[in-house]
């Protein structure tokens, strides 16, 4: 009878010495963080053009900036070279689906403000790129 209950006990003690470790090993975890800033920036009238990379919700994508008129995006560009495509945070101005590659033009008439920037952590790496809304 007592050793039934022994090791109960000791299982008991495992189980949440184990718990406890993942929960600190969780908690030094570093996840991605926005920061909104707390005007928006100016308006960029050099960026005409976002390429999607990867939507990430439906008001968001990553995206390649296009940030001078002599470059031009290329529907179905491989291997982008982001010392001249930046990649960004976009607040998409509506709330649609949106595939890779995709292009997002900048409508006449509005302009691409930095709102805030993006911290993520991907494969022990820490980036910060900035994020835009279309207005």
């Amino acid at each position: 009878m007592k050793k039934p209950i022994v090791i109960f006990i000791i299982g008991m003690i495992v189980g949440a010495t184990l718990l406890a470790i993942g929960y600190l090993i969780a908690a030094n975890i570093d996840y991605d963080t926005t920061e909104y800033f707390k005007t928006a920036g100016e308006c960029r009238e050099d960026i005409g053009k976002f390429m999607v990379k990867e939507q990430i919700s439906k008001d968001k994508v990553f995206a390649y900036v296009n940030c001078g008129k002599e470059i031009t995006f290329v529907a179905d560009l491989i291997g982008i070279d982001e010392d001249h495509f930046p990649m960004a945070l976009l607040i998409t101005p509506n709330k649609k689906s949106y595939y890779d590659n995709e292009i997002i033009e900048v409508p006449s008439g509005k302009c691409a403000r930095q709102i805030g920037v993006y911290t993520m952590y991907r494969d022990g790496t820490k980036r910060t790129i900035p994020i835009f809304r279309i207005e």
